[in-house]
């Protein structure tokens, strides 16, 4: 008998490092392209190729916020 959570758990520990790789680029691509635009969220998500409301929404998963990310 399988133990499926081991072995989800054990799958989730492998993938874990491609993921962890894979959220920090994405942040770090939203937080340059934030600068880039001087805050101003449609300039940031036309230079990112996406909507406005993918933008927000990628801010908020990101924990992201403007005026923070802009400060510095």
């Amino acid at each position: 008998m399988v133990n499926y959570d081991f072995v989800g758990h054990r799958l989730a520990k492998v993938a874990h490092g491609r993921l962890k790789t894979r959220a920090a680029d994405e942040r770090q691509r939203l937080v340059e392209a934030l600068k880039e635009a001087g805050g101003r969220k449609t300039e940031a998500a036309r230079l990112l190729g996406i909507s406005r409301v993918t933008l927000w929404k990628r801010l908020k998963i990101n924990n992201l916020e403007v005026g923070k990310v802009i400060r510095g």
